[in-house]
């Protein structure tokens, strides 16, 4: 289900601006889950316990996923957007969008795009218990370009020189996408370890207090990994899916354009291109295993060792019309 509303209004001549809510909802989405657990209690303060012996339901078996239409996503933005046209041949383009994107599951067999639930949801009994923010969701985006064509006037060969240049560059920031700190301690649910048919990646537990987003910045840790404990052997973690946010993106492109008439239906083109022309480095989400299967500290976690976007390149072209 889609719905949208705007209102679009000119504010002055060459001034347009645009205002609108965007929405959808979905439901009865493919998910997977674990099947074959182990049997499970309901304690007095509603947790779920997986008492001794942590055997599976039917040991017979191995893990068995089950695929159902348990899964429900949802998003929500406001958009806006601001067109200026100047005299001179200068264009003004700008856009943000502040969205919210809730889901279950990122995908149908339950393996979220930032890879921390390659095994389905956690609890196969309780979908509910994943449901968070989308690993696809952006908070803000906002996007501005432009375009500028030279006004410069000449004739004979400098003319030829000094017209027909264009400037353009579009500028973009977003906020990180959410991912999810992990554990490879296992809670004694009964489900072997691998595999999309295999069991989750578990979350720790979220230290009483402390923010389930604690970012720091930076490559070398990002986040506070003392946020966290581990699990208790028997309990699901506390930790929420997708609670914290990865460090977020800035771009800027620019280009230079000029364009110059040989005869009456031919002309050449020449094109610089210049991608991520500030050389700003936009760096992945961080390692987000926090614990290894024995409960111990990862030497890793937090720490950043890639980037998302290439480094500064440059591009030249010349093109002949006709």
């Amino acid at each position: 289900m889609q719905y949208n509303f705007n209102i679009q209004s000119e504010l002055r001549p060459g001034t347009g601006m645009t205002l609108g809510y965007i929405g959808s909802q979905s439901r009865k989405l493919i998910i997977t889950g674990p099947k074959n657990v182990a049997p499970w209690a309901i304690l007095s303060d509603g947790r779920k316990f997986y008492p001794p012996p942590n055997t599976r339901m039917n040991p017979v078996w191995g893990n068995i996923s089950l695929a159902s239409t348990e899964g429900n996503a949802s998003h929500n933005a406001l958009v806006a957007s601001l067109n200026q046209r100047f005299r001179g041949g200068l264009r003004l383009q700008a856009s943000y969008t502040f969205g919210k994107t809730i889901s279950i599951s990122d995908t149908v067999f339950g393996a979220d795009f930032v890879g921390d639930a390659s095994g389905g949801v956690t609890d196969g009994y309780d979908p509910g218990m994943d449901r968070g923010l989308a690993g696809y969701g952006l908070k803000h985006n906002f996007v501005l370009n432009y375009s500028y064509d030279l006004t410069f006037q000449a004739v004979g060969w400098m003319g030829k020189l000094i017209q027909g240049w264009q400037l353009s560059g579009i500028l973009s920031r977003q906020s990180g996408i959410p991912f999810t700190v992990t554990t490879s301690f296992r809670p004694g649910d009964g489900l072997l370890p691998g595999g999309i048919s295999g069991s989750p990646n578990y979350r720790p537990d979220l230290v009483p207090g402390r923010s389930n987003n604690p970012v720091l910045g930076g490559p070398d840790q990002y986040f506070d990994p003392s946020a966290f404990s581990n699990l208790a052997f028997g309990f699901y973690g506390t930790l929420g899916r997708h609670t914290l946010i990865g460090p977020r993106l800035v771009n800027f492109d620019f280009s230079l354009v000029k364009n110059t008439a040989i005869t009456e239906r031919t002309s050449l083109q020449f094109r610089a291109e210049f991608f991520n022309i500030l050389n700003h480095p936009n760096f992945n989400n961080p390692s987000s295993g926090v614990f290894d299967a024995r409960g111990n500290p990862t030497p890793n976690r937090g720490r950043i060792d890639s980037t998302n976007t290439d480094p500064r390149q440059i591009q030249l072209g010349l093109k002949l019309l006709f």
